[in-house]
């Protein structure tokens, strides 16, 4: 249920790109599917679900009201850099809003949201450089009744999931030295749930406390309280914890 799978190169991989560019061409072509429309028609909705304003999306991810304006409209699509700011800020995968990239995971899809197959995979991040530099060293390949029926973990088909291997006593009894820790981006996290952060170079787990100033809070009594600042980057929520996986 449960499988690590690492990257590589090969003969094969080049030719399965060259025919994957073929068949986004085909498409494009026949059901005339562009990109920019596919991105603005998405987009539009997501800030609808969510009350977003083009000048509070415009704020969040650094950028101008007539940037976004431009997406919407279909003038422009967004450089790579802002549209993994803007998939971020959503917590969205950038399948939601990149046409390539959703004929590519068409395989797990059944229209535009619903997984035909009953695996996810995520990727896994060995350190921090590999992590700011998304360039995962496997993926977790694991199955979506395994994570709900064993672990409680619901994964949720557009959201971007991460995985790490935690290390230290610092969270115990709750996590232990080399559980896997399942991690979604959403930055929305309330007291009391546990939350990921790069504090030095190194993944970190503590639980989130809204007070003032706001802290993260160990499990295991004899660490210390630690107050946010900027110097410590939160990156996401704990959603699930994989206990003393050997990877």
């Amino acid at each position: 249920m449960i499988k690590c799978e690492a990257e590589y190169s090969s003969v094969n991989n080049l030719l399965g790109i060259l025919d994957y560019f073929c068949f986004i061409a085909f498409l494009q072509k026949e059901f005339s599917v562009d990109k920019k429309e596919y991105f603005s028609v998405n987009l539009k909705k997501i800030m609808e679900e969510k009350g977003l304003t083009q000048a509070h999306l415009a704020h969040e991810i650094n950028t101008s009201q007539p940037v976004i304006s431009k997406w919407l409209r279909t003038a422009t699509f967004p450089s790579e850099k802002l549209l993994n700011s803007l998939c971020d800020f959503l917590n969205i995968d950038k399948s939601v809003l990149d046409f390539d990239l959703h004929v590519a995971t068409r395989g797990s899809r059944e229209g535009s949201d619903m997984p035909k197959e009953k695996s996810v995979h995520i990727p896994f991040f060995a350190s921090v450089d590999d992590f700011k530099s998304k360039i995962p060293s496997a993926h977790m390949s694991i199955d979506f009744d395994f994570l709900e029926k064993l672990f409680g973990i619901k994964y949720t088909i557009g959201q971007n999931y991460f995985c790490f291997k935690f290390l230290g006593n610092s969270m115990s009894p709750t996590i232990h030295s080399d559980s896997i820790i399942i991690t979604s981006r959403d930055k929305h996290i309330v007291t009391g749930e546990m939350c990921c952060a790069i504090v030095e170079n190194t993944f970190f787990i503590r639980r989130y406390e809204s007070a003032h100033p706001s802290r993260l809070i160990p499990d295991n009594r004899d660490y210390t309280p630690i107050a946010i600042d900027v110097n410590i980057q939160i990156i996401g929520k704990v959603i699930g914890v994989i206990p003393r996986y050997k990877l």
